[in-house]
């Protein structure tokens, strides 16, 4: 992806400098070249990254004298062919859809942002009214980040680029940290892990005049309407059709295409169609997938409900297909630690998933190595083609609700208990963030301090409350308007030049998920995600489609974790006498554990290992920052 960056000063003598100040912390990130704009009290740069076969003729920034405007545009366009339609223009292979963004901008000002489809984002500075726009897409790997000094307003697609302001004080956002660590989402969805830096959040626009800035939602998935078909064929033939085409567009690309293939529904989905269309052209798709290395250890750990091993499960799909070449790779060059320490320094966050950044890191690292610049993931699948269905929702008298009675009832109280009594639940909430707090190693006095930074009474009542219907289950799912997983894709894009896209975080395969009834998600025939095992029977072999257990793609963390046992004695040492980490962590808890893992006493237990790696991040970026 290209990256943005701007800066709006009264003075102008600055400018120049700061734009190359910005760029000088983010030129080691793959890029064709870098552009500047500088006009008046404005400047604007993109560093080129080459995604589509028309981003070669980019040219961006651009300052047209009529309407007196400033615009820079990056990302990609998944529906050219509509826009060209409405915009009344001919695609001609020159056309780039940066371009297309500034045509949309012209005819529909800031209402532009709903007609564009795909990963985008881009800025523009009227100087007729003196007024910055900063738009991003609807749920895609993009951001924008922005912060306000004496000195003026910047704007930047890396965080790197605001953490290099001279003067900037790199400052921990309490609220995020502690958010981020229980996995409670603030209120306010633009902040981040720095105060005075915050993000445009997905689906928002931000205008900034007057010294001050305005966020705005354009896309509200909450209104999509339901449809009502008496065959449940119909949804699943119907969502395949919108999805392939979601494909086929996203295979438009610069160079060749990659496939994240893990052993299960979403990937597997996503790479099969991927395949079936690559072939039509006289291509094979290679996907890559992340294995254990620590193989016959796990072979040793029984499981009832989880895939230790993926690797038979994608070698299965790849075969079906008959068009796709598998990659598997253990990534055992990059240690857990490795990857906790990469986060840090590379990506500026913590990350509350620890045990995957090691495998995140080596896999993407392992694309770029291949000569791949577009990889294609299937990350929002569980929100929108694989969702499993409310089977407690289902009327008592039908047999579906007796599939698993004991947690469809618990999940009904649940239901009712907090449409009734919504006093009693926020209760009950506050004591399970405790019990979640202290086994996050958080001193106790920590839970005072987090709700005061939040307050219980100011959460998303949708977080609270148990959703009542599908859509609004799925929603809560994806984490429309805010969504982690979507901002760390786009730091990790960054960082490796590459481009990951989503087919099933698509606008339109979201609306259309968000249109199927309850009921048609959980069938006697498939018990859960009965619309993508409809939609994709006899596409994916039948081990695949029709598996009850869950693939772990870090599987083998516990072991990969020992092989650094020196250097997380020394971290954890310096954790115990550092008077930050001591005045959250309860280090000497965390020590403890981290001996029975030594010991072996915990390596079977996957949960226990992903709450003290998590746990070490967060300390980590404390001391680290």
């Amino acid at each position: 992806m290209s990256i943005l960056r701007g800066v709006i000063s009264s003075n102008c003598s600055i400018i120049s400098s700061e734009l190359c100040v910005m760029y000088d912390s983010m030129k080691h990130m793959p890029h064709e070249k870098d552009s500047v704009q500088v006009r008046d009290n404005v400047g604007m740069g993109q560093m080129l990254t080459y995604n589509t076969p028309e981003s070669v003729y980019d040219v961006s920034p651009v300052y047209l004298s009529e309407p007196k405007i400033m615009m820079v545009t990056e990302g990609r366009l998944d529906n050219r062919q509509d826009l060209g339609q409405k915009l009344g223009i001919k695609l001609e292979d020159t056309l780039t859809d940066g371009k297309l963004m500034e045509k949309a901008f012209l005819k529909w000002g800031k209402n532009c942002p709903q007609y564009l489809r795909g990963d985008w984002s881009f800025a523009v500075y009227d100087f007729k009214e003196k007024e910055l726009l900063l738009a991003r897409d609807h749920h895609g790997y993009t951001a924008i980040y922005y912060h306000l000094n004496k000195n003026g307003f910047y704007f930047s697609s890396s965080i790197k680029g605001i953490l290099a302001l001279e003067g900037f004080e790199r400052k921990v956002n309490m609220k995020y940290f502690l958010s981020g660590l229980i996995i409670l989402p603030p209120k306010e969805k633009n902040l981040q892990a720095y105060e005075d830096v915050f993000i445009v959040p997905p689906a928002h626009t931000l205008t900034f005049k007057d010294g001050k800035s305005e966020l705005k939602r354009y896309w509200f998935p909450e209104n999509t309407p339901l449809r009502q078909y008496k065959n449940n064929d119909l949804y699943a033939e119907e969502l395949k059709e919108i999805l392939t085409e979601t494909i086929r567009q996203q295979l438009r690309s610069h160079g060749p295409v990659t496939s994240h293939l893990s052993g299960g529904l979403d990937s597997g989905t996503v790479s099969v169609i991927a395949a079936q269309l690559l072939k039509e052209q006289g291509k094979r798709l290679t996907t890559l997938s992340h294995v254990p290395h620590f193989k016959k250890e796990l072979s040793q750990i029984s499981s009832k409900n989880s895939i230790l091993d993926e690797s038979l499960n994608i070698l299965a799909t790849a075969n079906f297909s008959k068009n796709i070449d598998p990659f598997l790779f253990d990534g055992i060059s990059v240690s857990p630690l490795e990857g906790i320490q990469w986060a840090t320094n590379a990506v500026n966050i913590p990350f509350h998933g620890a045990a995957n950044i090691s495998f995140i890191k080596s896999i993407n690292a392992q694309a770029y190595e291949m000569g791949y610049r577009t990889v294609l993931t299937g990350e929002m699948g569980n929100g929108s083609i694989s969702y499993t269905g409310m089977s407690h929702l289902a009327p008592v008298y039908d047999s579906l609700f007796w599939t698993t009675p004991r947690s469809n009832l618990k999940s009904l109280s649940r239901l009712c208990l907090s449409l009734s009594f919504p006093g009693i639940m926020n209760k009950l909430w506050e004591k399970r963030i405790v019990k979640y707090m202290e086994v996050q190693y958080l001193n106790k006095g920590m839970l005072n301090y987090w709700n005061e930074l939040n307050g219980y009474s100011r959460l998303d009542s949708s977080f609270l409350t148990p959703a009542t219907t599908a859509a609004k289950n799925m929603l809560q799912i994806l984490d429309v308007g805010y969504n982690f997983r979507c901002l760390f894709g786009h730091i990790i894009n960054n960082e490796f030049g590459l481009e990951q896209r989503d087919p099933t975080a698509n606008v339109d395969v979201i609306e259309y998920c968000l249109s199927i009834p309850n009921d048609a998600f959980v069938t006697k025939q498939y018990d859960s995600k009965a619309i993508l095992k409809g939609m994709m029977k006899n596409n994916l072999p039948d081990q695949v489609l029709l598996s009850k257990k869950k693939g772990i793609q870090s599987a083998d963390v516990s072991f990969r974790l020992l092989k650094d046992q020196v250097k997380i004695d020394e971290f954890l040492h310096e954790f115990r006498v550092n008077s930050t980490v001591k005045s959250m962590f309860d280090v000497n808890s965390i020590i403890k554990d981290w001996e029975s893992i030594k010991n072996n006493e915990a390596l079977s237990s996957g949960r226990h290992i992903n709450l003290f790696l998590k746990s070490f991040s967060f300390m980590y970026f404390l001391i680290n920052k």
